[in-house]
């Protein structure tokens, strides 16, 4: 996706950020834009990192305009801004900053910004015989079976929330009655306000809900009359365009844990929620900072002592046990 930009947008606005030169409110908007996504947070951390280490490096005063146009060289190179219009940067000291420190952040705050200003969301199982965990931002956890894609947009959770599904998923919906949680499927839409329940949509010709806890509303699409409300034990099949509803086919007790589990990219604090989950345990973490390091990792037939210890053989974490529970933390 391009950016219509027609100056470095992207880095000026961290630097201005960082050497603290933007008004409250100007930071304040930075800061809602970052949050939109804990992945933006941890990058921007890692720029406040960088910031500190080049502001106690001695340089000779750069070449900013032959910065800025290597650093515009590039960025039309990946196709990453429309236009750039040359301008002298010598003027003001955050733009300096900026052409200064361009090849550290020029890569690092495109993807950022891109990650930002993109529509949609898309989250693909392999093939694999593993169930892929997604974690949203507002609270809700996605367990995609092989074979299966969810997108959502990059608001999700602002205004609504909403999930296009292909695929098998279960879903851990976390309650939230002004915005109600949707799935929608080529056939069917899921519509919940907080509840657990699997849907399954391979094709046109094979939809099926099946609801663990709470209730929800399915209303096929072909045929606008045609909804029923299916509550914690029940599933709802579609023939012919024409929902059924069966009850009392589903367990509540029903705790969904896969033998093969992936996480990709997750924090650490999402993954321990999914965990407690499914093995019935009680693993904490000591601090945020500890909860928001981020790992890819596949757990495949484990107990919960063999997942602690690859969490934190990965993490260079420490695991503390109290009783029934298991603290994580950094040495």
């Amino acid at each position: 996706m391009k950016l219509n930009l027609d100056i470095p947008t992207h880095c000026s606005l961290i630097a201005r950020y960082l050497a603290q030169e933007m008004t409250a409110s100007e930071a304040n908007d930075f800061e809602v834009m970052v949050s939109s996504s804990p992945h933006n947070m941890v990058l921007l951390e890692d720029f406040r990192r960088d910031w500190k280490q080049i502001g106690n490096i001695t340089m000779k005063q750069p070449n900013v305009d032959k910065a800025w146009q290597n650093l515009s060289s590039k960025l039309n190179e990946e196709a990453l801004v429309e236009s750039v219009n040359e301008r002298p940067l010598h003027k003001q000291a955050w733009l300096r900053a900026t052409a200064a420190v361009a090849v550290v952040l020029v890569i690092a705050s495109a993807f950022l910004f891109t990650s930002i200003l993109n529509q949609n969301i898309t989250i693909q199982s392999t093939a694999e015989p593993t169930t892929l965990v997604h974690s949203l931002t507002d609270g809700s956890v996605i367990y995609l079976e092989p074979n299966t894609t969810i997108t959502y947009s990059k608001r999700f959770g602002k205004r609504s929330r909403s999930i296009s599904l292909d695929g098998e998923a279960f879903f851990e919906v976390a309650h939230n009655p002004q915005i109600p949680f949707v799935v929608e499927t080529t056939s069917a839409q899921v519509q919940v306000l907080g509840t657990s329940f699997t849907v399954k949509a391979i094709k046109d010709s094979n939809f099926e809900v099946l609801v663990q806890t709470g209730s929800v509303n399915v209303e096929a699409k072909a045929r606008k009359a045609n909804r029923v409300i299916a509550l914690a034990g029940d599933r709802v099949t579609m023939a012919n365009n024409e929902l059924t509803k069966t009850s009392g086919v589903v367990s509540p007790e029903l705790r969904y844990k896969a033998s093969r589990i992936q996480f990709k990219d997750e924090q650490l604090a999402s993954i321990v929620k999914v965990l407690n989950k499914s093995f019935g345990a009680n693993i904490v973490v000591d601090s945020d900072s500890v909860g928001y390091r981020r790992l890819t990792v596949t757990f495949v037939d484990s107990s919960i002592d063999s997942v602690v210890e690859v969490i934190c053989a990965a993490l260079g974490l420490e695991a503390k046990y109290e009783n029934n529970t298991i603290i994580l933390w950094q040495p």
